[in-house]
């Protein structure tokens, strides 16, 4: 029964991507793309493909943010850039590898999308690049820093790149902190993408839940990370139902 249930909400989640990427689609081919029109798309999509998939979203926090900002999240699955951008119409960047999905990658690309070798320098440098032009022209970035996905109970370490583009422009910076209340519902390591599907979304429900902060500013890049990261934590500190956060703030002061 929960192998049905995940083919059946794959197949579904195919058709509404198709039925909603038409339009788009069809602007792109006669020439009257609109960026606007695109992300707007795509987040009534992704509000549509978490239901359809099964998704349980709590969610805190209000990402009103109006004009250029980058949102920072934690990265745990495949699953997060779908959840965050139920709340918001921002250019994901995301690995090189998901351009080749079937469908999904198509999809992406017409709704706009940054793609990037995390390995390669180069394309981490040319990806940058289009980051900052995105800003310059006033949109919405998301972005997971740690490069990767994992499970550990706290954040890795950032790169700093966007944090120094956001010191240098003055642009707000948005924590964003995500939590699966089962791990299992994660993809991480070496898993691969069908097995995963068909295990998660084989479920009935998959509780999820999202936070957004609020705006953060600092001319000193290293800063403006070190207190997105620490807001991050102590969410996922919240979550977990651990106090490791508090312990050594309190140590620090003792």
């Amino acid at each position: 029964m929960s192998k049905i249930r995940a083919i059946s909400r794959g197949i579904g989640l195919a058709l509404l991507t198709c039925w909603c990427v038409a339009p788009v689609v069809f602007r792109y081919l006669i020439g009257t793309w609109d960026a606007h029109h695109a992300l707007e798309t795509r987040k009534r999509w992704a509000r549509k493909a978490i239901k359809l998939l099964g998704i349980k979203l709590e969610m805190t926090g209000n990402p009103s943010v109006q004009g250029a900002c980058l949102y920072i999240g934690n990265h745990r699955s495949y699953i997060d850039p779908i959840v965050a951008l139920t709340q918001v119409p921002a250019w994901p960047v995301a690995k090189a590898e998901v351009a080749s999905w079937p469908i999904f990658g198509i999809a992406a690309k017409m709704t706009g999308i940054l793609y990037v070798k995390r390995e390669d320098r180069n394309s981490r440098a040319s990806t940058l690049k289009a980051i900052e032009q995105l800003l310059d022209e006033g949109h919405q970035v998301l972005i997971y820093p740690e490069g990767t996905t994992h499970l550990e109970p706290f954040t890795r370490n950032f790169r700093p790149g966007t944090f120094k583009m956001a010191a240098s422009k003055g642009i707000p910076v948005v924590p964003v902190a995500i939590h699966y209340t089962d791990p299992l519902d994660a993809w991480v390591g070496s898993q691969t993408f069908p097995p995963h599907f068909l295990r998660t979304f084989g479920k009935k429900t998959i509780e999820v839940k999202l936070a957004f902060g609020e705006p953060l500013m600092h001319e000193d890049p290293k800063i403006l990370m070190q207190e997105t990261k620490s807001w991050i934590d102590e969410r996922l500190d919240e979550w977990h139902g651990n106090s490791t956060v508090k312990q050594k703030a309190a140590a620090a002061t003792t």
